[in-house]
């Protein structure tokens, strides 16, 4: 996929952690880790169409928010299984490096939280309240 191909070529020369594009232009760059690039487009850009997306690591959290903003493609060098079904079940074209049984958090000892709070649903809507309660969440805990 031609579209894919510009955007994984951005995200591996450049210190991006997340691209995401329509095919035409560039709409969206992010160095941030974690759901926060996606969210952000999500909440201020979701209106732009179809896109297509580079990111670094999609969970099954990142899935649903991919879906949510209706991509055609997405190119990322880990995913995890929960999230590349997801993504085949909403007909998202994916292109990866290495599929993993899931994504560890960032102390690596365990899984990622934020997949982790949408394991078992299948409602995009319902998994994206889930992850906002859960970045709430955790945004408290560090401040504590």
């Amino acid at each position: 996929m031609e579209e894919l191909k510009i955007l994984k070529e951005k995200l591996s020369k450049n210190n991006h952690s997340c691209v995401i594009g329509n095919g035409k232009e560039i709409l969206y760059t992010s160095e941030e880790k974690g759901i926060k690039p996606l969210l952000d487009f999500y909440n201020n850009y979701a209106d732009k169409g179809p896109v297509y997306i580079a990111d670094k690591i999609i969970g099954k959290g990142a899935a649903f928010l991919i879906i949510l903003l209706s991509a055609e493609g997405l190119y990322t060098p880990v995913v995890s299984e929960s999230a590349l079904d997801l993504l085949k079940k909403n007909s998202v074209h994916v292109e990866y490096d290495k599929c993993v049984s899931y994504i560890k958090n960032r102390t690596g000892d365990g899984r990622c939280p934020i997949e982790a709070a949408v394991l078992n649903e299948e409602d995009s809507l319902e998994a994206l309240k889930k992850i906002l309660n859960k970045l709430k969440e955790l945004t408290t805990e560090e401040i504590s």
